[in-house]
């Protein structure tokens, strides 16, 4: 199915918007209320294939067996034609970006052996129209700025200093002035060819300034994050009230636990100590699982994953298990997205062992309501068979509706993962927004917070810029699945400069939209 991309650009005229857009009101955000019925009480379980091998994807993630605990993987626009390219990172060969169209996966930039690379992160950082690309080293950040096309090493000249054992990292506007800043992640179980020990880390907050350069800012955050093994950071507002909160999940075996922050204006208190559980965190997913328009956490770990739920005054906790798999494999990446259409997010995490980087099936939590358990439906999804995973990072790259996976894995080759949708296929919407730093919102739109209503269905989605998954960046459209819904789609937009935007949408189809 060919996907049909309309771009709507915010316009004033007279006084007055442009037609599609609805006048700007009060209203407050949208909450759910009944939930949308299937017709049917059989799981839409959908279906992927692993295609790899038969369109030549390679670049495997090859590195130490215990350092590169982080394979990194990112969708990234990199020369304006319409399709994202997947960017494979790896900690000692090559970090090459590949266009995977018509069936073809071919490499289009290769940014060459980056010893130590980890995670990679992607946003528009300078607000020039082009994605460009933060890469997390054992031996420090590296800012690859894009020019036209072509990304350019330019950390020498950017403030960044060479803080070590870097693991991931993400993009935020901490005090909403349109220049996204930046939250890195240090921490390792081990350095090196083998493992050495605990070798602790700390997280690091950097502002930018006019003109692109980055100041480190750590007395923003109080109180300071605890030396620890950081794993990931996510940016997105646990409160709802405009500011992008920070949340920092850290593998235990280092003694400190998880903590979140609450954004005061620009500067980071404590906040929420419900969600500062102590588990071997590994990556992070966001959502609303339960449709409440509320942000919850999914945290990957050694263990059975952690659900927090994001209630009112706190968060409740809820240990996913599963009835279909004869053992919990180790979970890492993790994403939140709606993969059959059916109106609820499910959970992808990447799964992988640690000593020997031990092979193991891949997890798909589907979540099928308030009426049913979220249970892994891997096997039956086709993504049973065993990989070294580490990050995951989501497209609908062949534009069908259908979230795609892509999967970076230790020591091993990649897997592309193409969603063919349940046998029952869900209408959808995508929508990718694009912010005007006139309005003091970053050109990436990183943080802005997207509610839709159609009929009884209302949902809610934030965009991330490399806050979700483990080293890891998505495409920043926002998708939303629709089930049976075929009605006029209303779209409320609070972007990250705090203006507020109507529009009315058609399903089935990708919207492109400047604020």
């Amino acid at each position: 199915m060919k996907r049909l991309m309309l771009i709507i650009s915010v316009a004033v005229a007279s006084g007055c918007l442009a037609a599609v857009i609805m006048q700007m009101s009060r209203t407050s955000n949208l909450q759910s209320t009944a939930p949308l019925v299937e017709p049917s009480a059989k799981p839409l379980i959908p279906k992927f294939a692993d295609v790899a091998k038969r369109i030549g994807l390679s670049s495997p993630s090859n590195g130490p067996v215990c350092s590169a605990n982080a394979a990194g993987s990112a969708w990234i626009d990199l020369d304006h034609q319409g399709a994202p390219e997947l960017l494979l990172g790896s900690y000692a060969g090559w970090n090459v970006a590949w266009s995977v169209s018509a069936g073809k996966a071919t490499p289009v930039q290769n940014l060459g052996v980056i010893k130590g690379a980890t995670g990679l992160t992607v946003a528009d950082y300078d607000n020039d129209g082009w994605d460009d690309l933060l890469v997390s080293t054992q031996s420090g950040p590296r800012l690859y700025r894009n020019y036209s096309g072509q990304l350019k090493d330019i950390t020498a000249s950017s403030g960044l200093q060479p803080h070590k054992l870097g693991m991931s990292a993400a993009w935020g506007d901490l005090n909403r002035d349109g220049l996204l800043d930046l939250a890195l992640i240090q921490g390792n179980n081990c350095v090196g060819e083998s493992n050495t020990g605990f070798h602790f880390g700390q997280m690091h907050l950097y502002t930018q300034r006019p003109g692109g350069r980055f100041v480190l800012s750590d007395s923003l955050v109080k109180p300071a994050a605890m030396p620890a093994l950081g794993m990931a950071v996510a940016w997105t507002d646990l409160n709802d009230d405009g500011w992008l909160d920070l949340y920092l999940a850290n593998d235990n075996m280092g003694g400190v636990g998880n903590q979140a922050w609450l954004n005061k204006h620009g500067r980071l208190v404590e906040g929420f100590p419900s969600a500062n559980i102590s588990i071997n965190s590994m990556g992070i997913g966001l959502g609303d699982v339960n449709r409440d328009s509320r942000m919850d956490l999914a945290i990957s770990n050694i263990e059975p994953m952690n659900l927090l739920l994001n209630h009112p005054s706190k968060f409740k906790r809820e240990r996913l298990a599963s009835s279909l798999a004869t053992h919990l494999p180790i979970t890492w990446g993790s994403v939140v997205e709606d993969f059959n259409n059916d109106g609820w997010e499910d959970i992808w995490s990447a799964a992988g062992g640690i000593e020997g980087g031990a092979a193991d099936s891949q997890v798909f939590y589907l979540n099928r309501g308030p009426n049913h358990a979220i249970d892994d439906y891997a096997q039956p999804a086709g993504i049973s068979k065993h990989h070294r995973g580490r990050s995951v990072a989501v497209s609908d790259i062949n534009h069908d509706g259908n979230l795609d996976v892509a999967l970076a894995s230790l020591n091993d080759r990649p897997a592309l993962f193409m969603n063919k949708g349940a046998s029952r296929k869900g209408h959808w919407l995508e929508v990718t927004l694009k912010g005007d730093p006139a309005f003091k919102s970053p050109r990436s739109a990183c943080g802005a917070r997207a509610w839709v209503s159609s009929g009884l269905l209302k949902l809610m989605r934030e965009v991330g810029c490399g806050s979700e998954g483990f080293g890891s960046s998505s495409d920043p459209t926002l998708h939303f699945g629709l089930g049976v819904s075929l009605a006029t789609v209303k779209l409320k937009v609070r972007w990250p400069g705090g203006q507020i935007k109507h529009y009315k949408l058609q399903p089935d189809r990708h919207y492109v939209i400047k604020e």
